[in-house]
């Protein structure tokens, strides 16, 4: 699942160091967020700080995504859980 993270925050036109201060991550931590899946705890703060839409972060809605495999099944489950 791609996410949003990078598009958004050049919407607000932050660097990623920007970023990654005011979400107290590193810049590396933040870059690896952006490129792979985006971490719930990391969404959620980012979701906070930014005042947008968590899942136009995650780049899914939620209420379409139907889980094909085990894995997406987990992450599904624990996307829910920590909302």
């Amino acid at each position: 699942m791609a996410n949003n993270l990078a598009k958004i925050r050049g919407k607000h036109q932050l660097t990623q160091t920007e970023l990654a201060g005011h979400l107290g991550v590193s810049k590396q931590g933040l870059c690896f967020n952006e490129n792979g899946k985006l971490s719930i705890g990391l969404a959620r703060k980012a979701s906070a700080y930014l005042k947008e839409d968590i899942f136009e972060l995650l780049g899914t809605d939620v209420f379409v995504l139907l889980p094909e495999t085990e894995s997406q099944k987990e992450y599904l489950i624990n996307l829910l859980k920590n909302l």
